[in-house]
């Protein structure tokens, strides 16, 4: 998994989407936009572990 900032103002334009379940939120940026989505990253792009993600969900999942 990763992590990384991206500039609100590119953001602004797309819609936060249900991807799986209703914890998994994310923004669906079509591929046409994805040389702007690129250039709007800001800072370091971080690669996180998948554990890390797994022991955060809630006991019911």
């Amino acid at each position: 998994m990763t992590r990384f900032d991206v500039l609100k103002d590119f953001l602004d334009r797309y819609r936060v989407e249900h991807a799986g379940s209703k914890a998994h939120l994310e923004y669906w940026i079509p591929a046409e936009d994805l040389p702007e989505f690129y250039k709007s990253i800001v800072g370091r792009i971080e690669v996180t572990p998948l554990s890390a993600r797994i022991r955060s969900l809630p006991a019911d999942r």
